[in-house]
């Protein structure tokens, strides 16, 4: 399905007063339209707090009972924030990128697609494997590299200020512990940061995964600490999400 209509869909339901919202009722009313999800959805959230790692690796997993499909294929990103980063990056022609959560490589794909030089990209991501590269053909044995497992773990490898571009786009969250990863994105950073989050409030159930909630851009902009003017930023919102720039020091 297309990114923009999940959005779309996403924006109604945050509309819907808090008791509807969070009513029995209308989490069935969404199975009927898609049924793909899973009924442990329902108490997901008031249960994800005792997962382990391993359990919520599983939730990433294809194949696993836990597994929940991403509904877009290819990117959880919309159409105008994919244009805009694509835009950034060019604009700071990094000799370096790294996706922090990457899913499938294909924003990678398609960032490599426009820059005029050869960027040397790293992915990271729990459980999924980049598509093969004939299915993305600017990422290539020599200048793309794929790590895989624990987010964090995996940041804490890699020295300081290593990369010219991170992004971490849908990832915040997913993730219980927020702030941490924040400080690890800005740790291998030398340049810009760039962060996507779904402005959306909580749910008791959720058609997602997410456990970290910000439900406007000032509960964003003051989780990073921008409301503070500790950083350099510029913030773009299309169809519900915020597109965050930082220009790290």
């Amino acid at each position: 399905m297309n990114r923009n209509i999940v959005c779309i869909g996403r924006l109604a339901l945050d509309s819907f007063p808090t008791p509807i919202r969070n009513s029995k009722l209308l989490f069935h009313a969404v199975r009927c339209v898609f049924p793909w999800l899973p009924l442990s959805l329902l108490d997901f959230r008031s249960k994800a707090y005792l997962y382990n790692k391993e359990d919520f690796a599983l939730l990433y997993t294809p194949g696993s009972i836990m597994y929940l499909p991403s509904v877009s294929s290819l990117t959880d990103i919309n159409y105008f924030h994919l244009r805009l980063i694509n835009k950034v990056v060019n604009r700071c022609a990094p000799a370096s990128i790294l996706d922090v959560g990457c899913g499938t490589g294909f924003l990678l794909n398609y960032i490599a697609s426009d820059l005029t030089e050869t960027a040397f990209s790293v992915g990271i991501d729990l459980a999924s494997l980049p598509m093969s590269f004939p299915a993305f053909p600017n990422l290539n044995s020599s200048s793309f590299c794929f790590m895989r497992g624990d987010l964090y773990n995996e940041l804490i490898k890699i020295p300081d200020k290593s990369f010219d571009c991170v992004i971490c786009a849908h990832v915040i969250e997913h993730v219980f512990e927020p702030l941490s990863l924040l400080a690890e994105l800005r740790r291998v950073c030398r340049n810009k940061l760039i962060i996507l989050i779904p402005l959306e409030k909580c749910f008791r159930w959720g058609i997602n995964l997410h456990v970290s909630f910000f439900p406007n851009a000032s509960s964003f902009l003051q989780f990073v600490g921008a409301d503070y003017n500790l950083v350099c930023y510029s913030s773009f919102i299309r169809l519900g999400d915020l597109m965050y720039v930082e220009t790290v020091s």
